[in-house]
C-alpha cells in the first residue's frame, strides 16, 4: 500500500512527509483555480498566473538561444544533453521529454524531465526561490522509452514507457522514494496520465493510431499498484460538440505480447500472444494519444495523428474537440496555426499551452475562449519540443528542445513571464 510506501520517508523533513500524505485525503479535494502543479504547497503567499497568455504580444526576432518569444519573455539555457548540470555531478539525459513542476520547503521547486531512450528515466533539477539551479539527479533508471507522464496531487511523478508492454511507473521527485511499477494502469504503449482528485482516477493516453483514452480506479486510493482498469467508448456522437462516453471494464490490464528465447538456443524463441488491452471489448480509437492534463474537473489531452485537442468532462462524463486542424482553413504555403500536437499543461488561468512534435516547433496558447496564440517558438530543425511545466509559483515556463538543432543534443530551457502576468495569490 502506497501508505507504507510513505513511511519510508526520512523523519527530517516534515513538510515533505505531510504533503505526501495529503494524498491518503485528497479524496474531498476540488481544485478551484489550481492546476496540479500547485496542489499540496503549504507555502502561504506565492505566485499563479493571472493574466490569461491569449493577450500576449507577438513573437519578436529570436533571440541568442534561437527562441522567439513575445515582448516582456526572456529565455535562458539550464541544461543540455551530455553536459553536467551546473551544481551537481548529473550529466543530463538524452531526449529530455515530458516534465512537471514540484514545489520545495524552502520555497523553491523541481522540475523533473523523462529521457525517451531505451534505457532510458527521468531527471531533475532542484532549484532555489531565486530560480538558481542547486542540485540535479536521477528519480528513475533502467526503464523504456520514457515518454510523457503526469504529476500527481500526493506530489510523485508518474512516469510512461512508450513501449508494447509498457508500464506506468511512480517516482519520487524530491529523490527520497524508489521507482515503482503500477500494473493496475495496465501495459501497452503508455504517453501521459493526469490524477483526478475529486474523482479519485486515473486518465490515460496511449500513443497509437488505434490507442484508447483510458481511465484506472485504484483499489484503494491514491495506490494505483491494484484497481481496475477501462477504455472509453464514445456512444452519442455530436463532434465537435459535448459527446456521451461509456467506460467498458479491460479484464486483462496486463495483456501483452511476449518472447521467450531459449539460452540454450538463442534462436529458438516463443511468441505468445495475449489480446491487447485496446481489443479486449468495445472501445472509439483515438489517433495517437499523447498529452493530458487535469484541471478544474476538466481532462485535456491531445491526439497527433489527427492534431486535435480535446476536453473530457468529468463530471457529466462527455468529450468535445477544443481544437480540430481539420477545420482550419490555410492558404497554401501557410503554416497551420497548430499541429502535430504533443505534450499539454494547463496554466493558472487556464491556458491550455501544447507543444507541437516537429510541427513548427511551437508552444501554442489556447485561451479559455479558444482563441490562439503563438507563445514560443524555436528555431531549430530537426527536433520537438517537449515538457511544458509552469513553476509554482507561476513565474517561469519549463521546456525541452529534444534534440536540439539538427539533432545535436536535447536542450531544457527556461521561460521567464513577465511581472505583470504573475498575481500573487495564496496557495
Amino acid at each position: 500500500m502506497l501508505f507504507k510506501h510513505l513511511q519510508s520517508l526520512a523523519p527530517t523533513d516534515p513538510q515533505r512527509r505531510r504533503l505526501l500524505q495529503q494524498g491518503l485525503t485528497l479524496s474531498g479535494v476540488v481544485a478551484s483555480g489550481l492546476s496540479l502543479h500547485g496542489c499540496g504547497a503549504d507555502r502561504g503567499t506565492s505566485g499563479a498566473l493571472g493574466a490569461s497568455l491569449g493577450k500576449i504580444g507577438d513573437l519578436l526576432p529570436p533571440d541568442e538561444n534561437k527562441v522567439a518569444l513575445p515582448p516582456g519573455f526572456r529565455s535562458r539555457i539550464i541544461a543540455r544533453t551530455g553536459e553536467v548540470v551546473a551544481g551537481s555531478n548529473y550529466t543530463w539525459h538524452v531526449d529530455p521529454d515530458g516534465g512537471a513542476t514540484f514545489p520545495t520547503s524552502d520555497g523553491g521547486w523541481i522540475y523533473v524531465s523523462n529521457s525517451e531512450e531505451t534505457p532510458g528515466g527521468v531527471g531533475a533539477l532542484r532549484f532555489d526561490k531565486d530560480a538558481n539551479i542547486v542540485d540535479a539527479y536521477s528519480i528513475c533508471a533502467n526503464t523504456r522509452n520514457n515518454c510523457a507522464g503526469g504529476p500527481t496531487p500526493w506530489g510523485t511523478w508518474i512516469t510512461c514507457e512508450e513501449s508494447e508492454g509498457g508500464y506506468a511507473i511512480e517516482c519520487d521527485p524530491y529523490g527520497e522514494l524508489e521507482q515503482r511499477e503500477l500494473p493496475a494502469m495496465g501495459r501497452y504503449n503508455h504517453e501521459a496520465v493526469a490524477i483526478d482528485p475529486l474523482h479519485q482516477t486515473a486518465f490515460l493516453t496511449e500513443d497509437r493510431g488505434d490507442g484508447g483514452f483510458y481511465k484506472c480506479v485504484p483499489s484503494q486510493y491514491p495506490d494505483f499498484a491494484t484497481g481496475e482498469l477501462y477504455i472509453a467508448e464514445v456512444i452519442d456522437d455530436q463532434l465537435p460538440g459535448p459527446s456521451k462516453v461509456i467506460w467498458n471494464k479491460v479484464d486483462d490490464p496486463s495483456a501483452n505480447t511476449f518472447e521467450l528465447i531459449n539460452p540454450l538456443n538463442p534462436s529458438q524463441r516463443l511468441v505468445t500472444e495475449r489480446n491487447p488491452t485496446r481489443q479486449q471489448t468495445s472501445y472509439t480509437p483515438f489517433n495517437g494519444g499523447e498529452g493530458i492534463w487535469y484541471f478544474q474537473g476538466i481532462i485535456y489531452f491531445s491526439t497527433k495523428g489527427d492534431s486535435r485537442i480535446w476536453a473530457y468532462d468529468t463530471v457529466n462524463e462527455t468529450v468535445e474537440l477544443v481544437y480540430d486542424l481539420a477545420t482550419q482553413t490555410v492558404t497554401e504555403g501557410e503554416v497551420p496555426p497548430l499541429f502535430e500536437v504533443d505534450n499539454v499543461t494547463v496554466s493558472g488561468s487556464g491556458d491550455v499551452i501544447v507543444a507541437e512534435d516537429r510541427g513548427d516547433l511551437r508552444l501554442v496558447v489556447i485561451a479559455p475562449d479558444r482563441s490562439l496564440k503563438t507563445l514560443v517558438k524555436v528555431h531549430h530543425s530537426g527536433s520537438e519540443l517537449t515538457g511544458p511545466a509552469f513553476s509554482p509559483d507561476g513565474r517561469f515556463l519549463y521546456f525541452s528542445s529534444q534534440r536540439g538543432d539538427n539533432d545535436e543534443g536535447g536542450i531544457t530551457y527556461e521561460i521567464t513571464l513577465p511581472a505583470n502576468l504573475v498575481t500573487p495569490v495564496a496557495i
